[in-house]
């Protein structure tokens, strides 16, 4: 139950960093694949707040499940 608790936080605040300069670098058109993919997912389908709020959580499902 409290295993998620014991994943180390170092690696996951680093492989955050990584992935967000990653993701940064891939261009798809004029913006970075991370504002890309706010803009054409989560801001199309929640809006401004609610699309902000829901990439910040799927971003840190997706660290903490890796």
């Amino acid at each position: 139950m409290f295993e998620a608790f014991g994943k180390n936080p170092l690696a996951a605040f680093v492989a955050s960093s990584v992935l967000i300069r990653v993701l940064s670098i891939i261009k798809i058109g004029e913006q970075g694949a991370y504002a890309w993919f706010y803009t054409n997912v989560f801001q199309n389908l929640f809006g401004n707040h609610a699309g902000s709020l829901l990439q910040a959580i799927a971003y840190a499902l997706l660290i903490w499940i890796f």
